[in-house]
């Protein structure tokens, strides 16, 4: 019966529930099973509506570029009726107004939100991206909403002039140039042209060898029949650019990561690494030259951690451990004379320039003096060279040359000129005193000096510090005499100085003043003498006069006089002023008072010797502490008044440290060692000395320049002096203007194409050309392209003497503009002002590309019509379609995206049913059963127990 009974409370609860699992013990691995259902089908449902409000940003993004092409169509109309020839220019004007408008509309349509979340970003890679996650595992695709696209690609590419801004926009880099096989062991001529060749023309010969093999660049213009070779002499009439295999060929890529020894990427093994085979990883290659980049391959993957000091060290042969054949690393863009410098971000230094200051690396005097002749740049070092390695600072060292009128603090790092030492001071220095307790030993500035904390009990917040400086010697204005808290220094005793800071006790009251009232051990000064008051005089010389009894001998005082009783004296009797017969007068002199005294009255004591003594250094810096107090702070030692114990940076010890209280401890031996990795850095750039450091431009070496490449073609170093124009070869440097105007650089027609990643995405990764194939021309225009100087600035030509060193005056001779150095973009690192004696270079520059009037903004809104062509707005209304597409295309995958979802969601619900829900006839069915059972047993019960009442009956 009681089975039947617990398996009809489990049929109930089941039916009551709904649950076919009501509680772990029926089904403990269904229940866990049903659980994950559960929550899978929480998360499906959750992902459904994440995709159904993606769908939602993209049709709010949808309408705004829907009007957006609206604006574009009405503009281009307007930009066609502004080319109209029959109108004039206050006609061209009536358009641009209406053009300025839309202009800000187009602002205003960027800006648009949905729910608070902008609709479009203006970079790219966009640093919010949106994505809508489409698994209910967070494990699957990721679908991202694409906010870039639209308004930050609406740069004009034909510009006022209608002149396409090209560029290559493949997916692979490729070979970009035209070229022509000429010359080969099977033409008709082997060795020579076959025809004439105009300079820059590019010929592929095939010599059968490899030195007579490659890429030669006509120098001048070459007649039918010339040899094809490099000579390598000043009358060559060809330079060879590239070997037959393509190694040679300019290659740059400014637009790569700089090396980062902590990049973190993952191989086909899921293994973390620096860098993974083929990325190309830029490498300052100048110390002296910001901006300009060297650029290497990765041929394996590179384990993270490793340092550009130990990629570049020098192995036994003199080459770089870990760049070159069979090693992690290759140069990119190799030269093909000597190999000696890959292709660089131009280099402004030459080999005449001074290298970085030499340094033996251990010495703390020769460090101090490098750190002086920084100190214009907070006395931070920049490179140092020791032996044939440069190092730089690991970090800013915000050093600073130690003066005594500045606040310094726990942790401050200074150098001591005087000393040759390098001080850090500890937590005992505090800095500029304020109102606070400090211990012993605590080192605070103020009032122009540095005090220490000499007290044993150290000092509150009622003391303050004094300078000795500011203070007058005890003695020196004794007329007045001192009051509680007057601060002195001490006089000089027996062979002691007198810059010991003395306060005055609680005791001192000053010069004596017969209206004040005194109290026990008190001290006044009066004609000479320090006198001591005991408790009975403090008494009775505070008593005033009253209209009452007096006894003969009883002193009082009336109106700061005082007056000793001849005879008895009653309530009522006359003021002591007015009553001469009555009253002796004693005046305000305390010798006559300290005379009268007697009996009970009380005494005063003289006490000039011991204030003397209190207040008079004995050498020792102690005293009895009664009349003066020594200061807390102290500035000077208490030997010889001299010593400035108040200078944190005197406190050391021999080995170091602080010699009392830790003030500061000597970093000097930190500091100095440059292999001490804390405060140094062993750069790369020891180790690149003869390729790119210490060395200057070659024949045959390769530039990169503000988006363009060139050959370094004369036979003349860059270093000469016809290039410095007319500066100093030893502190002049080579300008790339200089270069290319007096023609030792030229622009290569032929280099491998690497900004936007190449013009031909038919092509398979890895392969720039075939030899014999014509390739198409790719021109390559800098996306931010080469502005004019804003203006000539003159410069001085010498310092003093003779020059002023003064701009604009008289003995100037060199103008100079700024330059946009390596990048060609104002405002970066690597910028300068290139000189010259021409002020008219200096003003035109020849800084303006081909087509400077392309990259307009079309959001610009100082930019108005005449600035954009048509051709500009039928590239923006494509680059409006590219984007509707794109979006209207992650719109369907989202929808897909939901449907899947949503199927998701019903057979996780049905297998979740098919779990967790009870079978609601089975469980009726059970139900009735032991139901029925346990009627049964119950009518059992009952029947059995009536048979007892039978059997009593029976026996009775």
């Amino acid at each position: 019966m009681k089975r039947a009974n617990s398996m009809l409370t489990k049929s109930l609860q089941r039916l009551s529930s709904g649950k076919r699992i009501v509680s772990p013990a029926d089904d403990a691995g269904g229940l866990a099973v049903g659980m994950k259902l559960q929550s899978s089908l929480k998360r499906a449902a959750a992902s459904r509506m994440n995709t159904q409000n993606g769908t939602s940003f993209l049709q709010m993004q949808d309408s705004v570029m829907k009007v957006a092409g609206e604006i574009l169509d009405r503009m281009a109309e307007l930009k066609s009726f502004f080319n109209d020839v029959s109108k004039g220019p206050d006609d061209r004007q009536t358009y641009n107004h209406e053009f300025t408008e839309l202009q800000k509309e187009l602002n205003s349509l960027k800006s648009q939100k949905f729910n608070g979340v902008s609709l479009f970003a203006t970079r790219e890679p966009d640093s919010n991206p949106l994505k809508i996650i489409t698994s209910d595992d967070g494990l699957g695709e990721h679908i991202e909403l694409r906010r870039t696209g639209l308004f930050e690609n609406l740069k004009s590419k034909y510009g006022a002039d209608g002149e396409l801004n090209t560029g290559s926009f493949g997916a692979f880099k490729q070979l970009v140039g035209n070229f022509t096989a000429d010359g080969g062991l099977t033409d008709a001529n082997p060795g020579y042209s076959s025809r004439d060749y105009s300079e820059g023309q590019v010929v592929f010969k095939s010599g059968g060898v490899a030195d007579d093999s490659g890429y030669f660049m006509a120098l001048t213009h070459v007649k039918a029949g010339v040899k094809i070779e490099d000579t390598a002499s000043p009358t060559t009439q060809w330079i060879r650019i590239a070997d037959a295999q393509g190694k040679g060929f300019a290659e740059a890529y400014p637009s790569a990561a700089e090396f980062n020894p902590d990049s973190i990427k993952y191989n086909s093994s899921g293994d973390q690494v620096a860098y993974l085979k083929g990325d190309i990883i830029k490498v300052p290659a100048h110390w002296a030259s910001p901006g300009s980049n060297l650029f290497i391959r990765a041929e394996a993957d590179v384990p993270r951690g490793m340092t550009l000091q130990e990629i570049f060290a020098l192995d036994g042969n003199g080459d770089a451990s870990h760049v070159g054949s069979g090693k992690y690393f290759s140069y990119v863009g190799e030269d093909t004379m000597d190999g000696a410098k890959p292709t660089t971000e131009y280099i402004r230094a030459n080999v005449n320039l001074a290298e970085p200051e030499s340094y033996a690396g251990s010495d703390t005097a020769s460090l101090i003096d490098i750190l002086k002749q920084n100190a214009a740049n907070s006395y931070n070092p920049t490179y140092v060279k020791t032996g044939s390695d440069i190092y730089a600072p690991a970090f800013d060292w915000d050093l600073g040359n130690y003066n005594t009128l500045h606040s310094y603090k726990y942790g401050d790092v200074v150098f001591k000129d005087a000393t040759d030492e390098i001080l850090q001071m500890t937590s005992a220095v505090k800095g500029t005193w304020g109102a606070g307790s400090y211990k012993q030993g605590d080192f605070v500035l103020h009032d122009g000096i540095w005090h220490q904390v000499t007290s044993a009990t150290g000092a509150t917040g009622t003391q303050s510090p004094h300078n000795p400086n500011n203070l007058e010697v005890y003695g020196t204005d004794i007329a007045n005499g001192y009051s509680h808290g007057d601060a002195l220094i001490t006089a000089a005793g027996a062979g002691a100085g007198n810059n010991l800071v003395v306060v005055a006790s609680s005791r001192m009251q000053g010069l004596f003043n017969g209206q004040q009232d005194y109290a026990d051990t008190n001290v006044v000064y009066d004609n000479g003498v320090f006198y001591q008051f005991d408790a009975n005089a403090a008494t009775t010389l505070s008593q005033n006069w009253a209209s009452q009894v007096y006894a003969a001998g009883d002193i009082v005082r009336y109106n700061g006089e005082y007056y000793e009783a001849v005879n008895p004296r009653a309530i009522g009797d006359a003021r002591p002023d007015l009553d001469a017969a009555n009253w002796t007068g004693l005046g305000t002199s305390l010798a006559a008072i300290a005379a009268t005294l007697g009996g009970g009255q009380g005494s005063l004591t003289n006490v000039t010797n011991a204030v003397n003594a209190d207040a008079t250094m004995d050498g020792s810096g102690n005293n009895n502490s009664v009349y003066f107090d020594y200061s807390p702070f102290q500035a000077y030692s208490t030997a010889d008044g001299t010593t400035h114990v108040g200078d944190p940076s005197l406190d050391l010890n021999a080995a170091g440290g602080a010699a009392n209280g830790a003030s500061v401890i000597d970093r000097s031996a930190q500091y100095n060692d440059v292999n001490n990795s804390k405060y140094w850095t062993k750069t790369h750039f020891g180790a690149l000395d003869g390729s790119t450091v210490n060395t200057s431009y070659q024949y045959g070496d390769n530039i990169h320049y503000q988006g363009k490449n060139y050959i370094y073609t004369s036979h003349l170093s860059s270093e000469n002096f016809i290039y410095l124009k007319g500066a100093d070869p030893s502190t002049g440097y080579t300008e790339f203007e200089n270069l290319l105007e007096l023609g030792a650089v030229r622009e290569l027609p032929m280099y491998v194409d690497t900004i936007g990643g190449g013009g031909n995405g038919s092509l398979p990764e890895g392969v720039y050309y075939k030899p014999n194939q014509d390739l198409e021309y790719t021109d390559r225009i800098s996306d931010s392209g080469m502005v004019r100087t804003s203006g000539t600035e003159r410069r001085t030509d010498a310092p003093m003497p003779p020059g002023d060193e003064i701009y604009a005056s008289a003995d100037d001779q060199f103008y100079g503009g700024l330059n946009a150095g390596n990048d060609g973009i104002y405002g970066t690192a690597d910028d300068f002002y290139a000189t010259t004696v021409d002020p008219n270079i200096a003003r035109n520059g020849g800084q303006i590309d081909a087509d400077a009037d392309n990259n307009k903004d079309l959001l610009d809104e100082n930019l108005d019509l005449q600035h954009f062509s048509v051709a500009d707005f039928v590239d923006y209304i494509q680059t409006l379609a590219n984007v509707r597409a794109v979006n209207g295309g992650t719109m369907s995958r989202l929808g897909y995206a939901e449907r899947i979802l949503e199927e998701n969601e019903i057979n996780l619900g049905a297998a979740t049913s098919r779990i967790m829900d009870a079978d609601m006839a089975y469980e009726s069915t059970k139900m009735a059963s032991h139901n029925v059972l346990l009627q049964a047993a119950a009518s059992m019960v009952t029947q059995a127990n009536s048979l007892n009442s039978v059997v009593l009956s029976l026996l009775q």
